[in-house]
């Protein structure tokens, strides 16, 4: 038996669970998919997702196995990724505005296997705070560097 926990991310809950084995942190991922590309129905999502991308269905038995997970009803079995799952299926999404950071930082830092199974609910919490956070800053230099441009009259005559 594993036990269960849940984080909040952006109000949105991210239930994980802890593998009593090894001590390996596991994140629902229709819960990451919920919060990464803000889907109605994540896990239409995920099934789409792997018709899409034929090499991340072949792997994705292994990146993801099955945990207990509690739910409001009862338990239920739930299909749950560890760092590197979470690492590949963020690589495994379209992108978009909303993908767009989180993909450009797992290209920026080289993530050693190690570095990946040692993400544990804190530091998933905080890693998705930090990409928003930096996407936020970007986003108002933009808006700024647009403004101060609007502002200057530069091709009047």
């Amino acid at each position: 038996m594993a036990n269960n926990f849940i984080t909040f991310y952006e109000n949105r809950p991210i239930r994980s669970v802890v593998d009593e084995i090894d001590g390996t942190w596991y994140f629902v991922a229709k819960d990451i998919i919920l919060v990464l590309v803000n889907s109605r129905d994540p896990k239409q999502y995920l099934k789409k997702l792997r018709m899409r991308n034929e090499r991340f269905a072949r792997e994705w038995a292994n990146i993801a196995p099955f945990f207990p997970i509690e739910t409001a009803g009862s338990l239920q079995l739930m299909a749950c990724v560890n760092g590197c799952g979470l690492a590949r299926l963020i690589q495994a999404l379209p992108t978009s505005h909303r993908t767009r950071p989180y993909k450009q930082w797992l290209a920026q830092i080289n993530l050693s296997e190690a570095r990946l199974k040692s993400i544990d609910e804190k530091r998933l919490v905080l890693f998705l705070a930090a990409i928003h956070r930096r996407e936020q800053k970007r986003q108002e230099e933009k808006r700024q560097h647009a403004a101060r441009w609007a502002g200057n009259d530069f091709f009047s005559t």
